[in-house]
């Protein structure tokens, strides 16, 4: 069974700094997050100076980010078998072998990386926040996998792969068997999202399995016209 396992890596936020900083995806503003908890990047642009700032930061403040990790660690540990069991079971695949890896982090944009199944997690979150992130992102992890032995021809573009990844993510999170062990957990969805997912939510009690409800969500997906509206049939 696959164990996550969370570390530092401050190059990786050099990257994500100067990835996010002039970013805007689904209908959230990361500049703006990024700036609610570091105004002094602001008038920053040049990268090595983005880079200077953020090594300060991580001076000043690495015994918090290591005492967060550790407990974080701590917490995942406690659910880390009982997670990877459901969403097995969900999905219908197994996870592929390999190191699981969260990196905390010091921006709140929470990327995940699929070709290396690594993802960030903002530190500064609750230790109950960091968890659910942390299952978000490992569903993106099995859920392309699962699509992949499931689906092996569709017409999806790149925007429609990604709108259905995030909102069956979502649905997911949603489900019982992983909802219940967060009785207070709020899922955040991508604001372009939120008017689609009561209709995908309810297709997934609809359909049987995983992969009946994957074939019916492709199809849901394309009827969304660039606008948002959803296509009569």
């Amino acid at each position: 069974m696959i164990k996550i396992r969370f570390r530092l890596n401050k190059k990786l936020d050099y990257e994500t700094c100067k990835r996010f900083i002039s970013f805007s995806m689904g209908g959230i503003n990361f500049r703006k997050l990024i700036l609610k908890d570091h105004p002094k990047l602001e008038n920053i642009f040049e990268f090595e100076k983005m880079k200077a700032y953020i090594d300060d930061y991580y001076e000043k403040h690495i015994e918090e980010i290591k005492n967060k990790r550790n407990l974080l660690q701590k917490e995942w540990n406690r659910i880390n078998d009982k997670i990877i069991i459901n969403l097995e079971k969900i999905f219908g695949v197994k996870f592929k072998k390999g190191k699981y890896i969260g990196f905390l982090s010091i921006f709140n944009c929470n990327p995940r990386f699929l070709h290396n199944k690594t993802f960030q997690v903002f530190y500064k979150m609750s230790t109950s926040s960091c968890l659910i992130i942390s299952i978000h992102e490992l569903i993106h992890f099995i859920y392309f996998d699962a699509f992949d032995f499931y689906i092996k021809k569709h017409n999806l573009n790149e925007k429609q792969m990604w709108d259905l990844s995030e909102i069956i993510d979502c649905v997911i999170l949603n489900d019982p068997r992983i909802k219940n062990m967060f009785p207070r957990m709020r899922i955040k969805i991508y604001p372009f999202h939120q008017k689609f997912f009561p209709k995908f939510n309810s297709l997934w009690y609809e359909t049987k399995n995983f992969k009946s409800y994957l074939f019916e969500a492709i199809k849901l997906i394309e009827r969304i016209d660039k606008n948002g509206i959803i296509k009569p049939i």
